[in-house]
This record gives C-alpha cells, sequence and structure tokens, in this order.
C-alpha cells in the first residue's frame, strides 16, 4: 500500500519528534517537556495553556481558545482553579488526614489563570518509529463542582502511559461561582464549556504526542463522572470522543439546579460584595471586578444562606455538591434526559458505567452526611446507583454498546470507619491510579496492585477499541455487554480472588424501578 505525499510528511514529522522527545509544537506553542520522575522513558509536559486566563471581563464568560507561538517550559503544573484550600481533620484516621494533605500541595497553589492541562506520553525507542498512533485517555476530575484538580499527583498519568502504551491527558476547568454562576444573561455552565474546550485541544493537538485524534476516549468521577455524562449529551452532534465512562456520577446523580435556584445564589454573593446595582450588567461587571478570594469566600457564605432555605431533601443533595452547580439551561444541562434519550440527542459513543458498594460512606467519614442507615441507603441508591442504572439502561435500548461495573474493592491503607471492608465514594481512584502509598502514607497491598493493573488494563482495552470494548480482546479481560443475550448482567470488580466477577444486574437495581428512585437524585 502506497502512502500519500502529505500523509508521508505526517509520519515524518510525527516520527521526527517522537525520537527527539520533549519538544512538541501545538496551537498553544511550542511545547518543551521532559521524562516523568515516576517513569523515564515516559515524557510528561505540564501545565499546557489551553484557554485564555478567565480573568476581567472574561470571569464568567466561556473560555477563550489560547493561542501562542511562543516556546512553552512544561517542566511544572500549572495553577489549580480558585477553591478552598484542603483542610486535615484531627478526628479522622491518619491515612485520611495524609490524603487531605496530599490535596494542600494543589489547593494551595491556586488562580483564575488555571485552564491548562497535563500530556504523558511513551517514548519510543531510539531507531524505531511506529505509525499506529496510539489511544487517548483523559480523565475528567471530580469533586463536587467546587474542588478538585487535574493537577492533584494522585491523578498522575505516567503509570498509564509506560504499563498501557496510551497517550493520558489531565487538565482543569473552572470551579462554584467562578464556573457555574447563575448570573442572569449570562452563558450558565462555562465550566462545562471548559471542558469542551479541553477536549478539543486534545483532538487537534494530540497527534504530535503520538495520540489518535480519532481515539479519544474521556472518563471521569464523581462530579468528573458526571460531567462526562453531561458532554455525552450536550454535544451529541459533533462528539469529537470514541468512548465515555462516567464513573459514580451521572447527569442524574447530584441534582440538577434550577435558574431561580442558581440565580438566588448570584444575587446573594453581589448583596455581600455591595454589587447588587441597578441593572444586571452593571452588577456583573462589579462581581467581575471582585478580588477572586473575596469573591470566592462571599460564594460560600451565599451559599449556605440560600441553602438554608431549600426543602430538607435539597439541602441533603446541595451539601454533597455545591449550590454553584450544573444549572438547568438547555443547551449543556436539561431538565429531562430520559426525553433526550427518546429523541436521540446522546452521542451513541460506547460507554462503560459503574459504582462503587458504599459511595455515601464518604460522605458520612467527612461528616457531610449523618451516619444513618435510612440516608446511607437512600444517598447510595437515589445518587450512585440508580442513576448510573438508568444510563446503562438508556444506551443499551438505544443500541449503545455499554458495560455496567459494581466495584467492591476494599484495602488496609484505604481503610475508613464508617464503612470497615467496603469501598467508598472515590476509593478506587487510588487504586487505579496506584497512588494509595502516595496519598496516604501506607503501602499498598499486592491484591491492591494487582487491581489497579486489571483496572488501568480495562480502561486501555476499551480505549483502544471502544466498539469492541470488554468483550472481544486479547487481553483476557471478558465482561458481558448490558443487557445482551445474557440480560442485564454486569461485572462485579474486587470482591474476589479473580478480580471480577459476572452477576445478575437486577439484585443491585430493583429499588431503581419505583417511582421513588426513577430519575435519581432530585433537582432542586
Amino acid at each position: 500500500m502506497k502512502l500519500l505525499p502529505e500523509k508521508c510528511a505526517i509520519l515524518v514529522s510525527l516520527c521526527a519528534t517522537l525520537a527527539r522527545g520533549f519538544q512538541v509544537q501545538t496551537s498553544s506553542g511550542y511545547i518543551k517537556g521532559h521524562a516523568s520522575t515516576e517513569h523515564s522513558d515516559v515524557d510528561e509536559f505540564l501545565g499546557i495553556p489551553f484557554g485564555k486566563a478567565p480573568i476581567g471581563s472574561l470571569r464568567f464568560q466561556p473560555p477563550v481558545k489560547y493561542e501562542s507561538q511562543d516556546e512553552f517550559v512544561a517542566n511544572r503544573y500549572g495553577y489549580t482553579c480558585v477553591q478552598s484550600p484542603a483542610t486535615v481533620n484531627a478526628s479522622q484516621p491518619e491515612n485520611w488526614q495524609n490524603i487531605a494533605r496530599s490535596q494542600q500541595e494543589y489547593t494551595n497553589y491556586t488562580s483564575e489563570d488555571c485552564l491548562n492541562l497535563n500530556v504523558w506520553s511513551k517514548r519510543k525507542r531510539p531507531g524505531t518509529c511506529s505509525k499506529k498512533l496510539k489511544p487517548v485517555l483523559m480523565y475528567f476530575y471530580g469533586g463536587g463542582f467546587h474542588s478538585g484538580s487535574g493537577n492533584d499527583p494522585s491523578y498522575n498519568g505516567a503509570i498509564f502511559a509506560q504499563q498501557q502504551d496510551v497517550v493520558f491527558v489531565t487538565f482543569n476547568y473552572r470551579l462554584g461561582i467562578f464556573g457555574f454562576s447563575g448570573a442572569p444573561g449570562l452563558t450558565q455552565n462555562v465550566a462545562l464549556l471548559d471542558q469542551r474546550l479541553a477536549v478539543e485541544w486534545v483532538r487537534d493537538n494530540i497527534r504530535g504526542f503520538g495520540g489518535d485524534p480519532n481515539r479519544i476516549s474521556i472518563f471521569g468521577h464523581r462530579a468528573g463522572g458526571a460531567s462526562v455524562d453531561f458532554y455525552d449529551f450536550a454535544f451529541y452532534q459533533d462528539p469529537i470522543i470514541a468512548g465515555v465512562v462516567p464513573m459514580s456520577g451521572s447527569v442524574n446523580a447530584f441534582g440538577r439546579r434550577f435558574e431561580n435556584t442558581s440565580q438566588a445564589g448570584w444575587t446573594e454573593t453581589a448583596k455581600l460584595l455591595n454589587c447588587s446595582i441597578t441593572s444586571d450588567a452593571e452588577t456583573a461587571t462589579c462581581m467581575q471586578n471582585a478580588d477572586a478570594q473575596t469573591l470566592l469566600s462571599a460564594s460560600l457564605k451565599a451559599s449556605k444562606v440560600v441553602s438554608s432555605q431549600l426543602d430538607t431533601a435539597a439541602q441533603l443533595y446541595a451539601g454533597i455538591t455545591s449550590l454553584f452547580g450544573p444549572t438547568i439551561d438547555n443547551k449543556t444541562v436539561f431538565a429531562n434526559y430520559t426525553d433526550r434519550v427518546n429523541a436521540g440527542q446522546l452521542s451513541r459513543v460506547p460507554a462503560i458505567l459503574g459504582f462503587n458498594n458504599d459511595e455515601a460512606c464518604f460522605f458520612t467519614e467527612s461528616g457531610r452526611l449523618p451516619n444513618k442507615p435510612e440516608v446511607v441507603l437512600g444517598v447510595n441508591e437515589a445518587v450512585f446507583a440508580c442513576p448510573l442504572q438508568w444510563g446503562a439502561t438508556w444506551r443499551a435500548n438505544a443500541g449503545v454498546p455499554t458495560w455496567k461495573y459494581l466495584y467492591e474493592g476494599a484495602y488496609p491503607n484505604l481503610y475508613a470507619p464508617a464503612c470497615p471492608g467496603k469501598p467508598w465514594h472515590g476509593q478506587e481512584l487510588y487504586v487505579i491510579f496506584n497512588s494509595s502509598e502516595l496519598a496516604t502514607g501506607y503501602a499498598a497491598t499486592p491484591a491492591e496492585l494487582a487491581g489497579g493493573e486489571y483496572w488501568r488494563n480495562a480502561l486501555a482495552t476499551f480505549a483502544s477499541n471502544t466498539s469492541k470494548g470488554l468483550t472481544t480482546n486479547s487481553s483476557q479481560i471478558q465482561w458481558p455487554e448490558f443487557g445482551d443475550s445474557k440480560g442485564q448482567a454486569a461485572v462485579t470488580l474486587g470482591g474476589n480472588s479473580t478480580f471480577e466477577e459476572v452477576a445478575p444486574d437486577l439484585e443491585w437495581t430493583v429499588p431503581c424501578y419505583t417511582p421513588r428512585l426513577r430519575y435519581g437524585a432530585p433537582n432542586f
């Protein structure tokens, strides 16, 4: 087979880039990376700007693409988006205190100039150059839409690049009032547009890092899981992506804000900042000129005031995430996702969805939920199990290749007194990224390390060929499709010596078919 001249030129350029290492030309400039300290055969590119600093008149506005032809030395993480610093609770177990200390590494380094991303890619051996591009995994972090960062050292992607030979990407998006202002007359949910801009950057530039722009899979956890699900519906006409993995989060998971609730938060914040001026435009200008930390502090106070006026259930869900979060605008966040599915308005890219055995334990352990059996059960069902069940059912019924899991792994260094022997919300991330010892200060067991290898292999296998997903491949991972001839089968992970086991799905999700839980967490 003969290659066209233009394709030959692309391959020659790519081979030269990969052989040289560390240097890639992108729309953000000439990016100079370095060898990863964790894996010396992996090139690491940190803090690459993809959006202009959303400051001044750009605050609360949709992101603007960053473009440059200058050299950029990508040798350190960029700023994390503005948020409250992580705090250490002395009453919690030492491993949980250590996790909070590890989070202080990035929450103490914040700025509004935070729209940056990180790339990890395994370098080719000298003298070799494959024309085959690598699948791309792009991680959306969680944190209730008010905290978190792609710069969290626990999400370092070098291990994925080294072991699975994928190109791995993390990035930042705006949080709290900066990403979900609720301001009347302004574009809503600009944080979700930050996410879209990051995906567009990856599409346009990832080839230079050895990645395949036609094989980008996005996966996220917590609010990041909800984000990738929002993305799947909002951009269904031009998804860019080839696969989606919402983990412990979905469009129906945390409750969406009504416009009047979000506006109430904005109005209360403006009042606290003496920005309640005659017109909406003047108020917005005043808020754009406020000091970032002062604005953050006022928004947190306003959130408490407005949340206290909600009904009891809404207060609970607002406490799990944030008052300033995804708001129904019927552009990026919709009022009724069942209607969207029935109208065929989802991207139809293959999907993996799943949740942990005891998600709510995270919130009881951290004091954000009362440790009462009825509350724990209610949150586990309404926020996690049932929304993800419906997400899988929607896709399977629409003929979209879909796989579903329940995670049951529990390990000593990730122990939580509120749920001994069970995995809490976010626990598996430390297993997936092999970062539990870094975060907790306690070594991982061999079983935990093996579980991490399984997870990384599964995600990379899916990204390699999403249409086949986890059903037919050469990696010995054999998951049945959800809704195939075996019925609504799903896979339990981490609960036995082989790590995976196919199980009937209905035993987990019978309550989801009752009217009380049919649509997940209520909007507020």
